[in-house]
């Protein structure tokens, strides 16, 4: 209920264009996903994108598995530290706290460029 309040809340600072939507939905979904699983928010992140798709003129399936990636992204296994990572850090003998750091930036920008190729192509 605290995502849906604050995308809510944010309502108003998120222009209408599709780029913003996009990445706005993609920031929300990140953010479902800091709890670890990366499937917890799903539901939530789709109803929102449908929600959002109305008024930005985007797909409401194309934002759904923006927000939706986000989230799996993010929780199942390259940026939170308590998620699945810690096997594969133990696997490979590294920092946990280390590989996340040197997976954050390819991750987001990886994220990005998805963004960027689902609102121009899909």
């Amino acid at each position: 209920m605290f995502l849906f309040d604050l995308v809510h809340a944010s309502q108003s600072f998120i222009p209408d264009h599709a780029f913003f939507t996009g990445f706005g939905i993609l920031v929300l979904g990140m953010v479902s996903g800091l709890d670890g699983s990366g499937f917890s928010g799903l539901l939530l992140i789709g109803s929102i994108a449908e929600a959002f798709s109305h008024t930005s003129g985007v797909d409401a399936a194309t934002l759904a598995a923006i927000g939706q990636v986000g989230a799996i992204w993010v929780g199942g296994g390259t940026l939170v530290a308590w998620s699945p990572i810690i096997a594969i850090a133990g696997f490979a003998r590294i920092s946990v706290i280390d590989l996340v750091r040197k997976s954050f930036f390819p991750v987001v920008i990886g994220l990005s460029i998805a963004t960027i190729y689902g609102l121009l192509f899909l």
